[in-house]
């Protein structure tokens, strides 16, 4: 397990830090998907001994590495958890992935692998958070170059929720206050009011997640989780889409192709900081699917890598913090490979990144210096704006050695 920690520490640069599913920069692989029975907008949750979590990646080259794969059983805050590998895994650790396919009538070559949960080596016999730890050549201390996170559920409680637009903070304003109801009668707990713990995500986002320990009204086995400021969420706006599945019959908000000898370059037309109009058009909650038009169940293979260029006219840089992209297309992580760059010659702000064809959403996210970060600077926050909260509910009385994932729910 020392080991693993280290790895954690190495991917995250932080002591401490959450496992989280990311690509390690300069690894060399791109587009990784963590999904729930092949639908690419799911979210991996699946209940114990039902359902098939996918994980699918590309490495950018034509030659095949030896991917391996170890899997590490983690509690509610996503850390490595007590237990031995042997009692949460029926069959073998650190095993090599198979299944791969290469791409065919792309510009950038590429190998894409795919590895699915439960298979014939690997079933996973407790609930709870896990960490699939992928390194090239069986090296897990010099060679990870991705981790893909899951979670499987025991349903043992029900679940009921809202989202209101009267809040702590006003009435129908930028936020929205969420209400949480959980039923344990299947559990029977001992400490009602102790041995659980929610985790609240909005949109899969990682920077605004939520963590409650403790209900504010408890009768018998039903408690209530209302009137907590951390369930207080800006609204933000829809988020904005693009789609380039096609380089003939590209839609809205793209500009032109440009090819320059070695890739594709996608430019966008501008986006724009409007903090005062709130957009109406239907979003994917931030997720992202990978499409070539024509290749259908061949998109996997037949999609183009391509730089998709991010421009944004601003007269000043924003004093006193970052502008980021948000999207799921690059793992909801607020890195260097996100940060958006300042031109002061054109007045903008710009980022290329590298993305496979598809359909992507995404925001521009404000993080200011030592503050918690806000979408009222870029795209502005509104009570009304569709968002899909993520509720996850652990259990672990005392005693027990690791949290189990007793509830799951999406509202």
């Amino acid at each position: 397990m020392g080991t693993l920690l280290g790895i954690l520490i190495m991917l995250t640069a932080a002591v401490g830090a959450p496992f989280r599913t990311m690509v390690v920069p300069g690894s060399n692989v791109a587009t990784l998907q963590v999904t729930q029975d092949g639908d690419q907008l799911s979210r991996p949750v699946v209940a114990m001994n039902e359902g098939v979590v996918d994980i699918d990646f590309d490495e950018l080259s034509y030659v095949p590495k030896n991917f391996y794969y170890k899997v590490v059983h983690c509690d509610a805050h996503w850390m490595p958890s007590d237990l031995m590998t042997m009692e949460y895994i029926d069959g073998m650790d650190d095993v090599m992935i198979d299944d791969y396919g290469y791409s065919a009538n792309t510009v950038r070559e590429y190998i894409h692998y795919h590895l699915s949960f439960p298979n014939d080596n690997v079933r996973l016999t407790k609930s709870g958070n896990y960490a699939v730890i992928i390194a090239r050549d069986n090296d897990f201390d010099n060679g990870v170059v991705a981790v893909a996170c899951l979670s499987i559920v025991e349903p043992m409680v029900s679940l009921t929720g809202d989202v209101s637009a009267t809040t702590l903070k006003g009435v129908n304003g930028e936020y929205q206050q969420l209400s949480i109801e959980m039923n344990a009668d299947m559990l029977h707990p001992s400490n009602i009011m102790t041995d659980f713990t929610l985790l609240v995500r909005q949109n899969g986002r990682y920077d605004n997640e939520v963590y409650l320990a403790t209900p504010t009204i408890m009768s018998g086995t039903r408690v209530k989780y209302t009137n907590l400021p951390a369930l207080t969420f800006e609204g933000g706006n829809q988020y904005r889409s693009v789609d380039f599945s096609s380089r003939y019959t590209y839609g809205s908000g793209i500009d032109r192709f440009v090819f320059d000898d070695t890739i594709y370059h996608v430019i966008l037309e501008p986006d724009f900081f409007d903090r005062r109009r709130r957009t109406y058009a239907e979003d994917a909650r931030g997720g992202f699917v990978v499409n070539h038009q024509g290749s259908g169940e061949y998109s996997r293979t037949e999609a183009d890598y391509v730089y998709v260029d991010f421009r944004v006219p601003c007269e000043a840089p924003f004093f006193g913090g970052r502008v980021y992209l948000l999207a799921g297309g690059t793992y909801n992580m607020l890195t260097d490979m996100t940060l958006m760059d300042y031109d002061f010659e054109h007045n903008e702000y710009y980022k290329s990144i590298l993305m496979k064809q598809g359909g992507y959403n995404y925001q521009y996210l404000f993080m200011p210096k030592g503050q918690a970060t806000t979408m009222k600077n870029t795209e502005g926050s509104f009570w009304q704006t569709v968002n899909c909260y993520q509720v996850m509910v652990y259990y672990r009385p005392v005693g027990e050695r690791y949290d189990r994932l007793v509830g799951y729910f999406e509202l």
